[in-house]
């Protein structure tokens, strides 16, 4: 059985917008030279977010004083 390998190279561009995890699917198909495709011929990406979405919510110190009265 001969294998061949093959790369290809998918550039992606970050924004400044907050989105979700963002997917696609890329699947193979007309193999040329009597090649034939194993069952496994497609396959899911998944770009995963590096903003949030519903934004980041916490204290600036991890306790306060306060006097009573304040």
């Amino acid at each position: 059985m001969i294998c061949t390998i093959s790369v290809i190279t998918i550039g992606i561009q970050d924004d400044p917008e907050p989105e979700r995890d963002e997917m696609f699917i890329i699947q193979l198909s007309d193999p040329l030279g009597g090649a034939l495709l194993d069952s496994r011929d497609r396959v899911s990406v998944v770009i995963q977010a590096n903003d949030y979405v519903a934004g980041i919510v916490g204290f600036t110190a991890s306790s306060y004083i306060a006097k009573e009265g304040q």
